[in-house]
């Protein structure tokens, strides 16, 4: 199940305080003004409570909301997850849960950066499975393509368990694999609207390994049978989360291969607005995660 969260929570946190903590009203603790309470005990209060701006008058203790938020584990969502960034030979570490085992050299379908990269684009592999291992499969056809001259690498692959760096260092060099803008023609408007803004050469791609529930790889984009667990979703929001912070890539600049290019990527439903799909409540709610 997926929960929706909005996207302004941080600017809106006050008034999420007032709510949680109102809907707890009968079982939290309260005073108004005209309980009876000396000045030590008054004081006492100020510091353990606060006021809500809709309600001057009553008072709810600060713990409580912040107990309710560590129970549902609304904060840990928001939070980026950890980083040990540095490096081990020429491969930038940005921590120990992202696997660099089958990281490859720059001339394996990379090139050279001029700039740190400003822009995150989501990809789907179009695969017959997301199990473990199978995002080790895809960086090693980087690794195929490079030697029969074709242009098609991602910096990260994310499977079920996995989350795979395949560029060494994706401050200095850059993989193919957000172009296309010239071929796709999208049937939406709503494609394609990055065009221009969005490049190789300024991003970082997250290919995705999707499940297909007759395990092939073979069908168009948005075939029903085509899908995303939440165990990869939950990877690319974890390693999005991270880059964004590392790079200081705001929400406004993550985007699909969909909103660059115009190709129907991710071929998901709920993931893009084309035929067969015409729903991109599961790519708002990716968003709304981050």
């Amino acid at each position: 199940m997926e929960i929706k969260t909005p996207d302004n929570i941080f600017q809106n946190i006050n008034t999420i305080k007032n709510n949680i903590v109102k809907s707890l009203w009968v079982d939290s603790p309260c005073y108004t003004d005209d309980m009876d309470l000396d000045e030590e005990e008054e004081e006492e209060h100020d510091e353990n409570f606060y006021y809500t701006s809709e309600d001057p008058e009553r008072s709810y203790p600060e713990d409580t909301f912040q107990n309710v938020l560590d129970n549902l584990g609304v904060l840990e969502r928001f939070k980026a997850p950890p980083l040990n960034v540095h490096y081990d030979g020429d491969v930038l570490v940005y921590a120990d849960w992202i696997d660099t085992t089958h990281v490859a050299s720059p001339d394996c379908n990379m090139s050279p950066r001029k700039n740190p990269p400003e822009y995150i684009v989501i990809h789907y592999v179009v695969s017959s499975t997301s199990k473990k291992g199978t995002a080790y499969n895809v960086a090693n056809g980087y690794i195929a393509n490079a030697k029969k001259n074709k242009k098609v690498s991602s910096e990260f692959t994310i499977d079920d368990e996995l989350i795979v760096q395949y560029c060494p260092d994706p401050t200095k060099y850059y993989c193919f694999a957000a172009g296309g803008a010239s071929k796709y023609k999208p049937k939406s408007p709503k494609g394609k609207t990055m065009a221009g803004k969005v490049t190789c050469s300024n991003s970082i791609s997250i290919e995705v390994c999707n499940e297909s529930k007759d395990h092939s790889a073979s069908h168009n984009p948005n075939d029903p049978r085509y899908y995303f667990t939440e165990k990869a979703v939950n990877n690319t929001v974890k390693l999005t989360k991270a880059l964004m912070k590392y790079y200081k890539i705001p929400k406004s600049n993550v985007c699909r291969h969909y909103d660059c290019a115009g190709k129907t990527c991710p071929g998901i439903i709920g993931w893009n607005d084309e035929p067969g799909s015409n729903d991109e409540s599961k790519w708002y709610n990716f968003l709304s995660r981050l």
